[in-house]
C-alpha cells in the first residue's frame, strides 16, 4: 500500500527544473511513454545525470528498462529512443544541488533572509535596533565618525647640546 501511495504521490509531485529542457513530458506521451512518475532525456543529459543517478532507457510501448552501461545509452540513442529518471530521483538531485539553502533554512530565523549567510536574525529585531530603515548615506557617516582620530605623534627628547 505504501508503495501505490507512494508511485501516485510521484505522478503528483509538481517539478522546478526539468532533467532536460529540450524535452517535454508531452513528447514523451507522443513516443509512447505515459507514466507521470517519469521525467524524460535526450542521450547528452542521459549520459550526464546517469554517472551519478539511475536511468531508463523509455520504450514506446509503455515500458522502460534500466541502463547499466554506456553502450546502452548511445545504442538506444542510435535506435530515436529516449531516457528517463524518476521524478522522485531526480527531486533528491534538486535538494542535493541546494544543500546549502537547506542547511540555511533549518537554521535561519527569518525566511526572507536566504541569501548564504547562516542565522540573521530575524526581522523584528532588526527593525528595532535600527529604529527603522537607515539609508547608506547614514551609515557610512557613522562609521566615518567611529574611526578613532590620529594620535600626537610624541616629540622625542632633545639631548643637552654640549657646552664647548
Amino acid at each position: 500500500m505504501t508503495d501505490l501511495m507512494n508511485t501516485q504521490s510521484a505522478f503528483l509531485m509538481p517539478v522546478d527544473r526539468m532533467p532536460d529542457e529540450t524535452i517535454s513530458v508531452d513528447d514523451m506521451k507522443e513516443y509512447g511513454y505515459s507514466w507521470g512518475g517519469m521525467l524524460p532525456m535526450r542521450e547528452e543529459v542521459a549520459a550526464e545525470v546517469s554517472k551519478e543517478n539511475i536511468i531508463y532507457r523509455l520504450y514506446g510501448d509503455n515500458t522502460e528498462s534500466r541502463v547499466i552501461g554506456m553502450n546502452e545509452v548511445n545504442e538506444h540513442a542510435t535506435k530515436g529512443g529516449i531516457f528517463g529518471i524518476e521524478k522522485t530521483d531526480w527531486m533528491a538531485v534538486l535538494e542535493k544541488e541546494n544543500h546549502l539553502k537547506n542547511a540555511e533554512v533549518s537554521l535561519e530565523d527569518d525566511y526572507g533572509m536566504i541569501d548564504g549567510i547562516i542565522n540573521n536574525g530575524k526581522k523584528d529585531e532588526k527593525s528595532e535596533e535600527k529604529g527603522g530603515k537607515s539609508s547608506i548615506m547614514d551609515r557610512l557617516k557613522s562609521a566615518k565618525s567611529d574611526i578613532p582620530k590620529e594620535k600626537a605623534t610624541p616629540q622625542k627628547e632633545r639631548k643637552p647640546e654640549r657646552d664647548i
